[in-house]
């Protein structure tokens, strides 16, 4: 049963730590996607509401940029799902794809960020590409260099072309009616499940090492009447495999989550192995610290821990009933 209880500690300290690794992981994803659906180095501008997105637009936008040697860029998201090119969506595979056109600049490679288990795809292709759709559904933004010259030329177009008045501070405005766009729109994923996750496994990690005290009370005594400290009893009782699991754990995590050393992950394992090391050492010292007489007779190191042990026991045994229950009625559904 000792055996038992250990194991299960030790995989509940691995499940915390992966998952402490994946919400790392998932947090450097984010602030990659971040950077790239802001687009660094440019400034959005908004049309009039008079201005239709067309192909006469696009011809406007080239002979200014090439101009005033300032590219324009058009942002157009795509959020569905994946389909087989002959009109069948697959609706458990999801889309996310990012297509920049710019009207000048040369195409850099596309990238693919995985995140909260979901592929993130960016692409990049000249504005000649890009479609009547695209075009609709697109932000439009204009790169930092020379940008009063170009938006004064912009606006001096569009007051031609449209019979307008506007100025180059208005195409820096956005609408009333225009909502602001945000990357989390684009992720819509949160680390709420992982951390929901961690709880639960924290919880259950101190009813087991409570579990573990209770088993090992006597054992703990006998070390102790023998003279060994709490070190000396934690190291033989737990922490030598409780070391090992914690070393495997980080190089495995590291080298499946990161593929290389990260600073964070290594001090937050550093910070939770010490944490649970100086807790099993305090709850050793409290359990050798009450009557050895009691518990070398096999009696509770405290009063009523019997009860709080059938307690446990019985809100584990039915916690597993009802989620089998839940199981097997949304399996129906």
């Amino acid at each position: 049963m000792n055996k038992v209880i250990k194991f299960v500690l030790l995989m509940l300290f691995a499940v915390i730590s992966f998952s402490a690794a994946n919400i790392i992981k998932n947090d450097l994803a984010d602030s990659k996607i971040k950077q790239i659906y802001n687009v660094q180095g440019y400034k959005q501008i908004f049309l009039p509401s008079s201005i239709d997105k067309n192909e006469e637009l696009v011809s406007i936008m080239k002979g200014v940029s090439e101009k005033n040697d300032t590219p324009f860029l058009f942002r157009s998201v795509y959020i569905g799902v994946e389909n087989n090119n002959n009109g069948n969506p697959n609706l458990l595979k999801e889309k996310n794809d990012v297509m920049f056109f710019s009207s000048k600049n040369l195409p850099q490679n596309s990238k693919t960020i995985l995140s909260h288990g979901f592929t993130y795809n960016f692409f990049y292709e000249f504005l000649s590409e890009m479609s009547s759709v695209q075009l609709t559904n697109s932000d439009i933004y204009i790169s930092d260099k020379h940008l009063n010259s170009t938006l004064q030329e912009l606006s001096k177009v569009f007051n031609q072309k449209y019979k307008l008045k506007i100025n180059s501070q208005k195409l820096m405005v956005r609408p009333s009616d225009y909502p602001p766009t945000s990357y989390t729109d684009f992720i819509s994923y949160n680390n709420y499940n992982l951390v929901f996750f961690i709880t639960v496994s924290i919880i259950f990690f101190s009813i087991f090492l409570f579990v573990w005290l209770m088993a090992n009370n006597k054992a703990i005594s006998i070390y102790r009447l023998n003279g060994l400290s709490a070190y000396k009893i934690g190291k033989q009782l737990f922490l030598k495999e409780f070391a090992t699991v914690s070393l495997a754990t980080y190089l495995v995590a590291s080298l499946v989550a990161f593929r290389a050393f990260n600073f964070d992950y290594t001090l937050q394992m550093l910070s939770l192995s010490g944490l649970v090391v100086i807790l099993s050492y305090i709850s050793i010292a409290i359990v050798s610290s009450f009557s050895l007489t009691n518990q070398l007779n096999s009696k509770p190191f405290f009063k009523y821990s019997y009860f709080i042990l059938y307690a446990v026991k019985a809100f584990v045994f039915f916690g597993d009933c009802f989620h089998y229950c839940i199981s097997i009625i949304f399996c129906k559904c």
